[in-house]
């Protein structure tokens, strides 16, 4: 790399991100169709500061172009709908809505299912947060 070689880090949220969601960096650049970057080791790893494997180092030209496109896979990531299923044991109910009880007058039980489907934050309220200085950038997001 020449001098104006810059690093690109992520912020702890779009680690956290790409790791809940099992989606490398390698697997991030594919989808934001950049090239040009490489993965590097930390320079600030013996500080404990980064993961080795979320720092990226690319030419001046090719952050400028990849950071919007990064983002965006990004933003698209964390604006996946989030969807959760509760199970809760509970007493059947009969027509009246009166507990079903066995022989021995205990209620009889079955499970309950409930979908409950978070949107989390929407397209409209995410945000690219990038932090730049002398020798690097960093990439997350946030509310807006």
């Amino acid at each position: 790399m020449t001098e104006s070689a810059i690093y690109v880090t992520f912020s702890d949220e779009v680690v956290n991100a790409m790791q809940e969601n099992g989606i490398s960096v390698e697997m991030l650049l594919k989808a934001a169709k950049v090239e040009g970057l490489q993965l590097v080791e930390d320079p600030a790893s013996n500080s404990g500061k980064r993961d080795i494997f979320m720092i990226l180092l690319g030419s001046a030209a090719v952050v400028a172009v990849a950071t919007p496109l990064i983002t965006k896979v990004i933003q698209s990531i964390l604006d996946r709908p989030i969807v959760t299923e509760d199970i809760e044991m509970t007493p059947s109910l009969d027509a009246g809505g009166n507990v079903i009880r066995d022989k021995h007058h205990q209620p009889v039980m079955t499970w309950k299912k409930s979908t409950k489907i978070d949107r989390g934050m929407t397209s409209d309220a995410l945000a690219a947060k990038i932090k730049a200085d002398k020798t690097g950038i960093e990439i997350g997001v946030g509310k807006s």
